[in-house]
């Protein structure tokens, strides 16, 4: 029991204290324990208790603390009246510390100004001493900086310097070094303001500069002036395209024993001959075109004799002594910074590309002043905007010539800055490489843009050409080879958008110059005058042969020139001789040596394939050097293959305006055209052979050419030969309507009912034999197959035209022997022309109305009309069906008539003369009309 309430008591007391030491919100919690734990009873004694030994507990704590505090204040009180005592001493000691202080004061500032000035005394005699030689040297200081005299000032500045490092410290040699940086600022500020004006003046040579040095990088590409242009531009040969080049002087070499000498030996080459020669080893164009004319599609700078250009680019390194010395000032002074950031703000816009803008010297400058400290700004021209440009109506042919003088800018800029970083000691004070290849990429990017944009427009061929060798020249220069700048866009442009916009030019001015040509052309056989005519315009062609257009019947075959197969039903071409001839002479061949002469082919030819030449030309032209044979084969094939196309359009779009002007188209411009075309095809063997030879000279084009070139070509030759073949089938057409408008009309107006019989062939027939003896002298130049088959058709016609006439009820509706009689006469003199054009059979085309007529006006036509056989026997080509149509129209003639007709009679028509003719009865005709149903029935 006492252990129970002992264990109850412990943990009321525990209770109790966790609710006084802990939170306020354990006391509930607490209470609550206690009372489950029945604990109400014990729980207020025995707070009652904790709360009496805790007051007990503080009054005791507060008793001892109290006393102590007493005895602390006590002895506060002792401490304060013994620090009074202290303070009162400390004054008195003080006030006798500034009595005996005041004494000594006075002594001691006495004896320092006794030393003070003893040391002035001396320091006045040293400075007397050197006073004099940092005046002078201040003097001539000034002088110096003053007369541009960098270097002797800097000299000079040392050796103040110096003077004042030995000096000793006073006023004088103080204010010497405060007079010191003053000295060196206007020496920076003079030597910058030379570097100004160095911008200002390298400005207007930089153009000169960037010819000379794509002058001589045409040296070094054709292999005639390595040496020259690495002395100046530092070009090595190590590069990705050295080994092509290489390969390309080896290839020359082994070709220049075989090459006739172009000029004597010590003349001098301009550059756009040496490269001119470098084509000569692709192709000879001396036969087609002379030089100059090849000199147009290359840079106004390359064509001239070495000049101003070269002379500057040689004393380049001399005109950059302002820079050097401004280099050399700033780097003794410690202020390299101050000179690239000045450098870097001025030189760095003169390479800036103007957007959008021309290309002229006055827009390509600094900026609108180059600011230089202690100086006034070298103001430059302001640049156009677009809207003046606008007005003064800038054509894309003169920017092209404007972004030349551009890209001749940038050569002449980057090269200055290339020799000014190797041949100066402080390349830190010049622009960074980092920074130059930074603005060349921009540079770049510019050029490549502004190609873009302003080559949509078509232009001549001439300039893109001028464009591509001078951006070719850019890129070589500044890259692997020479500045190692990566030139891979440009380079990509020219190789790809440049030439796209060349061959689209180049085809352009080749239709619009062939269009001229045939447009302004008379469509007359050409004549030469003398050999050095016919060696002009016929022999580079090989326009010496001619060519004979045939229409292969299936199966046939013709020789063609150079063993070349030919398909049946194709246009064959089999050379024979040109036949020309004297004016008012017999016939010539070549080789007579006599003159004049006239070729079948018109001038049109010769001036077309010229062009074509030219074209083609122009196309290694433009490949030269461009190291992209890919390239250059596409462009060479698709020139070939559109080229032909062109020549072939235009003289078709000759040919359908036959179409519009219908009649009044002349057939002698007819068959010129026909004769031209088959000229111009002729022209293609020869152009084959030159493209082939060329191609395979030209590098690795050998292989792809040798199969593609031939195939366009005879491509090109079957177009032109179907539009030869085409004008003769217009000359057949435009005779065939004026034969019709003669014939039919003249016809139109027969008496097929006739009373008397004629002498003479009637009115129609004689206009119709007289306008065909005209127009087939127009076909003499035509090959002798065109010309027969242009004979037969035309009669076949006339024969076709009569006869069917005859058998047409609604335009004959009767006839009698006497009208029959007068068509044979009109046959008879169509067949004596036949006869004279020389054409063998050709008289057969009257052949079955001749018989039918025959038949009809023979003296025994009783028995021809019952016996088939025998009329069949007599007149082959006689049709059954034609005498019943014939004798279903026949009426007899009146008695008189036939007494006035018979031979011995009266005479008719004027000739005093009668015919006897077969008249019939009419019931003669009905029995022979039975006979000949009866046969047509036994033949059905």
């Amino acid at each position: 029991m006492v252990l129970e309430e002992e264990r109850q008591q412990e943990g009321i007391d525990s209770m109790i204290l966790e609710m006084v030491t802990g939170p306020p919100e354990q006391v509930a919690p607490c209470i609550r324990n206690a009372l489950e734990r029945g604990w109400e009873k014990a729980l207020p004694g025995t707070l009652i208790e904790f709360q009496r030994r805790r007051k007990e507990e503080i009054e005791r704590i507060c008793s001892r603390y109290y006393s102590e505090f007493l005895g602390s204040v006590q002895e506060l009180l002792t401490a304060k009246s013994r620090l009074a005592a202290l303070k009162h001493q400390i004054v008195r000691f003080n006030e006798d510390i500034k009595l005996t202080g005041q004494g000594t004061l006075r002594t001691g500032h006495e004896l320092q100004r006794q030393k003070f000035a003893h040391r002035n005394v001396q320091a006045a005699i040293i400075v007397l001493a050197q006073c004099r030689e940092l005046t002078s040297l201040l003097a001539l200081a000034k002088q110096q900086i003053e007369e541009g005299r960098h270097c002797p000032a800097l000299r000079t500045l040392d050796k103040i310097s110096h003077q004042l490092s030995v000096a000793v410290d006073q006023p004088f040699t103080r204010r010497v070094e405060a007079w010191l940086p003053e000295l060196e600022t206007r020496l920076k500020a003079a030597a910058l303001r030379d570097v100004a004006q160095w911008l200002v003046d390298i400005r207007g040579k930089t153009v000169s500069i960037g010819k000379g040095a794509l002058r001589k990088c045409v040296g070094y590409m054709t292999g005639q002036g390595a040496s020259a242009f690495s002395s100046c531009c530092c070009c090595s040969s190590s590069g990705p395209d050295h080994h092509w080049r290489r390969r390309q002087q080896q290839q020359e070499q082994q070709q220049q024993p075989t090459q006739q000498p172009t000029q004597q030996e010590g003349t001098t080459l301009t550059p756009a001959q040496l490269l001119l020669q470098q084509v000569r080893h692709f192709v000879d164009f001396s036969p087609w075109m002379a030089e100059d004319d090849l000199l147009v599609a290359l840079p106004p700078f390359l064509r001239s004799i070495d000049g101003e250009e070269q002379q500057i680019l040689s004393l380049l390194s001399e005109k950059l002594d302002p820079l050097h010395r401004a280099l050399h000032v700033h780097a003794h002074l410690g202020a390299l910074d101050e000179l690239a950031l000045f450098y870097v703000n001025n030189r760095f816009p003169q390479a800036t590309l103007p957007s959008g803008g021309s290309f002229t010297s006055s827009t390509l400058s600094i900026p609108a002043a180059v600011t230089v400290p202690g100086g006034r700004p070298a103001a430059n021209s302001p640049r156009p905007s677009p809207m003046e440009r606008e007005k003064r109506g800038e054509s894309t042919e003169e920017w092209i010539m404007q972004i030349q003088e551009a890209m001749l800018y940038f050569a002449g800029f980057f090269v200055t800055e290339h020799l000014a970083l190797r041949a100066t000691d402080h390349p830190e004070g010049l622009l960074p490489v980092a920074k130059l290849e930074e603005c060349w990429w921009g540079i770049q990017r510019d050029l490549c843009t502004q190609m873009e944009t302003k080559t949509m427009i078509a232009v001549s061929p001439a300039l893109l050409l001028q464009l591509k060798q001078t951006a070719l020249l850019l890129a070589f220069t500044l890259g692997e080879d020479c500045f190692r700048f990566n030139t891979q866009p440009l380079l990509e442009s020219v190789r790809g958008l440049l030439r796209e916009r060349y061959i689209d030019a180049q085809l352009g001015s080749l239709e619009r110059v062939c269009r001229e040509i045939v447009e302004k052309d008379e469509f007359q056989p050409m004549n030469v005058a003398s050999e050095r005519e016919c060696r002009a315009l016929v022999y580079p062609f090989g326009l010496e042969k001619r060519v004979d257009l045939v229409v292969l019947s299936k199966g046939g075959r013709e020789g063609r020139e150079e063993g070349e197969n030919v398909e049946a039903g194709s246009m064959a071409l089999s050379p024979v001789g040109w036949t020309v001839g004297k004016k008012g002479g017999g016939g010539k061949t070549r080789g007579t040596g006599s003159f004049p002469r006239t070729f079948p082919f018109s001038v049109v030819v010769p001036r077309l394939s010229l062009e074509v030449y030219r074209m083609i030309l122009f196309c290694f032209l433009f490949g030269l050097q461009l190291q992209h044979l890919e390239g250059m084969e596409g462009t060479l094939l698709r020139l070939t293959e559109e080229g032909l196309g062109v020549l072939s359009q235009l003289l078709n779009n000759e040919l359908e305006g036959a179409m519009e002007n219908g009649a009044n188209f002349p057939i002698s411009k007819a068959c010129q055209i026909s004769v031209d075309a088959a000229a111009l095809a002729l022209m293609t063997f020869k152009l084959e052979r030159l493209l082939v030879g060329a191609a395979a000279r030209f590098g690795s084009l050998t292989e792809s050419a040798s199969r593609g070139i031939p195939a366009l070509v005879r491509e090109g030759r079957r177009v032109l030969e179907n539009t030869g073949i085409a004008a003769q089938h217009l000359v057949f057409e435009l005779m065939q309507a004026k034969i019709d408008e003669l014939l039919i009309g003249g016809i139109g107006f027969v008496e097929w009912e006739a009373k008397r019989v004629e002498a003479v062939p009637r009115p129609y027939v004689e206009d119709l034999v007289n306008y065909m003896q005209v127009t087939f002298m127009c076909l003499t130049y035509l090959p002798q197959t065109a010309r027969e088959g242009l004979h037969f058709a035309s009669c076949a016609h006339i024969h076709t035209v009569m006869l069917s006439t005859l058998l047409d009820p609604r335009k004959v509706t009767a006839v009698n022997t006497t009208g029959l009689y007068n068509l044979s006469l009109d046959l008879r003199a169509l067949e004596a022309f036949a006869d004279s054009c020389g054409v063998v059979h050709l008289r057969e085309c009257f052949a079955e109305l001749r018989q039918t007529l025959g038949a009809l006006l023979h003296r025994d036509i009783h028995t021809l009309m019952l016996d088939a056989g025998l009329r069949l026997g007599v007149y082959p080509k006689l049709q059954t069906a034609n005498l019943v149509t014939i004798l279903e129209k026949y009426k007899p003639l009146g008695l008189l008539a036939q007494v006035k007709n018979q031979r011995g009679g009266g005479g008719h028509g004027g000739a005093g003369a009668g015919v006897d003719l077969p008249y019939l009865e009419r019931k003669k005709v009905v029995e022979y009309l039975k006979a000949l149903h009866k046969q047509l029935q036994h033949q059905g």
